[in-house]
């Protein structure tokens, strides 16, 4: 049988919740961290993302991950403050 889905987290995404968390703070290494723009741009507001001369961007996602979703929303809300965005699902 061939497993099709994302490779870490293989549950609901209400049943990952825990998963996701801890994965976010090893990523970021304190959970304090965890809603700076600078860890996620998804918490980036209007007045970051206009002032700043942003480098074109590049986000990819598998069609099954749970960060798809993720990925669809950041890639919107850079493209429409007028930076440059690519994504490759």
């Amino acid at each position: 049988k061939v497993y099709v889905g994302d490779i870490i987290f293989h549950g609901h995404p209400n049943e990952d919740s825990g998963g996701f968390q801890l994965n976010a703070e090893a990523y970021v290494g304190d959970w304090q961290l965890l809603e700076d723009p600078v860890a996620s741009p998804v918490y980036a507001d209007e007045a970051e993302l206009t002032s700043l001369d942003l480098p074109p961007m590049y986000l990819m996602a598998g069609a099954s991950e749970s960060i798809l979703g993720d990925s669809i929303l950041v890639s919107q809300k850079i493209a429409s403050y007028g930076h440059t965005v690519h994504v490759d699902v």
